[in-house]
């Protein structure tokens, strides 16, 4: 009698440690909770977590390894604290921001730094100096761009414009305007000129032409068109006297 309730003793054991084993490998392999889960403590969870609804983290989380957020390109994440990224922040479609973006410099010497294909740094901002640099590493000024450069509009300096080489102004039938936006010439000054220097001063006017030099033409007030002009040979003016250097009436055009 002895031998027969020990019997049914381990064996009722045998099947609750049984019980036990099976929930608990059903419970690590997937467990599904149908209202709320409290954790005082630390939860691990040994495969996969599903989560279908909304989840609020009231403390820290800390996530070791890769992680996917989303899977569809409407999705959105808000983040209305910092985000903080202590080595590399990547971003492989873009990065689009509705408000300002801050780089603060923590000891480095760059802010902000963003490169290229083909460009080793095609934007650099060099918080030790405080200068911007476009295909440029070393900015030489506070806004340098190292190679050619566009502006479709209109651009404004409000300081001296100083080339260190040649200043194309004008190409391909343009044409430039000095206090005027609509010059009739290549070049066109609305008001006085002068040009002077310790030196002698020299205005050239040179001409392709054969047998007439380069040509000034005044205009007065009532209209009368004057042309001044260098000839290879002397000539009688239409206003009088003989000379190489004609005055008649006319335009040099």
């Amino acid at each position: 009698m002895y031998k027969l309730h020990n019997t049914k003793v381990v064996s009722v054991g045998l099947s609750v440690l049984t019980a036990v084993f099976a929930v608990s490998v059903i419970a690590y392999a997937a467990t599904s909770i149908g209202t709320n889960l409290s954790v005082d403590g630390t939860a691990t969870v040994g495969t996969t977590l599903g989560v279908t609804g909304a989840t609020t983290f009231t403390g820290d989380v800390t996530a070791n390894g890769s992680g996917t957020f989303g899977n569809a390109v409407t999705d959105i994440f808000l983040f209305t604290g910092d985000l903080h990224a202590s080595t590399t922040a990547l971003f492989t479609e873009g990065f689009t921001t509705y408000g300002a973006v801050v780089f603060n410099e923590d000891g480095g010497d760059n802010d902000l730094r963003i490169e290229g294909d083909n460009v080793t740094n095609l934007l650099m901002v060099d918080a030790s100096t405080d200068r911007i640099g476009i295909a440029s590493t070393t900015p030489s000024n506070t806004f340098s761009v190292q190679g050619n450069s566009y502006v479709s509009g209109t651009g404004f300096f409000g300081s001296t414009l100083t080339a260190t080489s040649s200043a194309v102004l004008a190409r391909d039938g343009g044409t430039v305007g000095i206090a005027s936006s609509t010059p009739a010439q290549e070049l066109g000054v609305v008001g006085d000129i002068m040009a002077g220097s310790a030196a002698t001063t020299t205005l050239q006017l040179t001409t392709s032409s054969a047998t007439i030099g380069g040509c000034i033409e005044l205009k007065a007030v009532n209209g009368t068109t004057l042309r001044i002009y260098a000839t290879s040979s002397t000539q009688t003016g239409t206003l009088g006297g003989v000379s190489n250097l004609m005055v008649e009436a006319g335009r040099c055009q």
